[in-house]
């Protein structure tokens, strides 16, 4: 801050933030300039009315720069907003970042909701895959789960020779009761660790998401996908499906 004293005997405090610069012309538009009446000295000293009345006016250094100083303001307050709107492609990404977000946390309370709990709380199941249903509606249309994986699979099921990231990989198909006539359920561990599973359509499509399945019932099928057609498997049977299903043949992965 600078103490500054006027010519007319005024003093004030200015900050360095408000003080500028001139440039020639503006120095020569003020250089024959003559100090109006009310900008004649004021005794500094005098407690008259009149006194703290021209103490109040605007000062030379009000009128010398202050609309500049406004405009200046102005137009660096519009360029810092103009930088910070955000341009068409950013809009476009943070919207399907956010539409992407929502997506997952949806499928997470679809997939906690649907996914059926044993006596001690934890999950016998794996269902990362599983669609738009709910347990109950299972257990009130199929039965028990435990006796959905009794059943035994169809003749002309397959497994698939499928290209993981070790080699080729043989499918295991899993029979569940409560599919549709002519699906077929596998599944397939890629990692060693965690396993994936898909449908295979009458028609030959593989279905490996929640979305495959909703695109295929409602272009193929014209209606929502049936409460029937799921990616629910019981992991703890896995292991002896494998077994059983040594010889059998599988063939490769030419689906869709």
């Amino acid at each position: 801050a600078y103490d500054l004293l006027f010519y007319d005997g005024f003093e004030k405090t200015i900050n360095e933030d408000h003080i500028f610069k001139t440039t020639e012309e503006e120095a020569a538009k003020y250089q024959d300039s003559k100090p109006s009446e009310a900008d004649s000295f004021v005794d500094m000293e005098a407690d008259s009315k009149e006194a703290r009345r021209q103490r109040k006016r605007k000062t030379f250094d009000d009128y010398v720069f202050a609309k500049d100083l406004k405009r200046k303001r102005r137009s660096k307050c519009v360029e810092d907003e103009t930088s910070k709107q955000p341009s068409l492609q950013s809009l476009h990404t943070h919207c399907r970042k956010g539409r992407k977000r929502k997506k997952l946390l949806s499928d997470k309370e679809d997939d906690e909701a649907q996914s059926p709990m044993n006596d001690s709380g934890t999950n016998d199941y794996e269902n990362s895959n599983m669609a738009g249903t709910d347990s109950d509606n299972y257990h009130e249309l199929f039965g028990e789960s435990e006796d959905r994986w009794t059943g035994e699979i169809s003749p002309d099921a397959k497994p698939l020779n499928i290209e993981c990231s070790d080699g080729i990989r043989k499918s295991v198909v899993v029979p569940d009761k409560v599919l549709p006539l002519g699906w077929t359920k596998q599944c397939i561990n890629r990692t060693g660790q965690m396993w994936e599973t898909f449908l295979i359509s009458p028609e030959g499509y593989r279905l490996n998401t929640k979305q495959d399945l909703k695109e295929y019932s409602r272009e193929i099928l014209g209606s929502r996908t049936p409460r029937n057609l799921d990616f629910l498997v019981n992991t703890k049977i896995l292991t002896e499906l494998i077994g059983k299903q040594e010889n059998l043949q599988p063939v490769n992965n030419w689906l869709p």
